[in-house]
This record gives structure tokens, sequence and C-alpha cells, in this order.
């Protein structure tokens, strides 16, 4: 199997939001929809601090991804500045269907500043990574972190850090320490969710 991991385009938004949507059923971007989904990408592209790289197979067909951003702080606000009406059009399924859901989590969205750890600013988030069912466990995910951090260090950034669930989530905690990073503490969410939050120096082992 031969692997590249490059920037993605718009040519590649809908089988990008599938693999979203195959790797997190159930969760709140997941509800928003595809089209939802397709816009948030292309914020990541688009956005001149941020990036959304792909891992293709040789067959063209995408293997896994990672999207994320040196400036978290603001990022999703600066996406519905410029893009709010096709955002709100792209969820209004959702809107309509759960809007006690998805209104709250909306507006929370706009003032996301990344969760950063204390007193840290020159981090960037790693929002989010998602890896085909058919290549888990042939280093897809790996290949996709490693060239996160590749692409943050050249803009500048000096740690990357993410969050990720604290309970019954062992094997992506047990993933990000071979990859090298360590919890650096934890974060309660809105509704409850105990999140850890990890953290890499870039330029360390």
């Amino acid at each position: 199997m031969t692997l590249s991991v490059e920037a993605a385009n718009e040519l590649q938004l809908e089988q990008i939001a599938m693999l979203h949507e195959e790797a997190f059923p159930g969760f709140f971007l997941t509800l928003l929809g595809r089209a939802f989904l397709r816009e948030l990408y292309l914020g990541f592209m688009t956005d001149d601090r941020s990036c959304c790289l792909v891992a293709e197979l040789d067959s063209g067909d995408i293997a896994g991804l990672v999207a994320g951003t040196t400036l978290p702080a603001g990022f999703f606000r600066r996406l519905l500045l410029r893009r709010g009406w096709r955002f709100c059009f792209a969820a209004s399924a959702a809107l309509v269907r759960h809007p006690r859901t998805v209104v709250p989590k909306l507006v929370k969205g706009a003032f996301y500043r990344g969760d950063a750890p204390s007193g840290k600013t020159e981090g960037a988030l790693l929002s989010s990574i998602a890896v085909s069912p058919k290549q888990r466990g042939g280093g897809v995910g790996e290949r996709l972190v490693e060239s996160f951090e590749d692409w943050a260090a050249r803009k500048g950034a000096r740690m990357v850090y993410l969050t990720t669930d604290k309970f019954r989530n062992e094997g992506v905690l047990t993933f990000y320490r071979r990859m090298g990073y360590a919890v650096e503490g934890t974060l309660r969410k809105a509704d409850g969710r105990v999140m850890s939050r990890l953290i890499k120096h870039l330029g360390e082992a």
C-alpha cells in the first residue's frame, strides 16, 4: 500500500465528510450533517492559520484526515464571519430536528477558544483526526499526527495539544502516549463530558 499525506483540496470534501461520519457516528458534528461537515473542513482548508491534511492511497481513496489550527482562539468565529450563512443553511435540517441540542452548542462554538493549556499561546490545536475503519492498525494515524506536527512547526508552533475523552478511551490515550504526548490536565464540558488535554512539545521525542 502506497500512502501519501498532502493538503486536502475541495474536490475531496465529499470523501472527507463521509469519512468523518464513518469515524464519529453519534457525535455532535456528525449530527449536523454532511453539508455542515463539508463547510467545516473547507474552513480549515481556506484559513491561513489552519490546515486539513489527508492520507491518500494510490487508488485515490482517502484513508484518513487530520485538521487543526495554530490560532484556535476565534477560529470558529472567523469561519462564521466569513461563511456564516452557509453554515446556518448547512445545519438547518439539524436545527429543525434538534433545536435544544444544536442551538446552544453552535453558539458556544462561535466563542470556543480552543481549550489551550493555561498560559500557553504558542501551540497548535489538533482539532480533528479520523482514520477509515478499513485502514486502522496500518500506521495511518501515526503518519497523520507526524504530518500535522511538521506543519505546525513550520508555522512557528512550539507545541501541539488536543483534547479527548478521559474515560472509556484507553486505546486513543495509549496511541497518543506512544506518539510522545502526555496528559497535561483535565477539563469538563458543559454537558458533563470529562476530557483529558494532551500536549507534546515539538522537537521532543
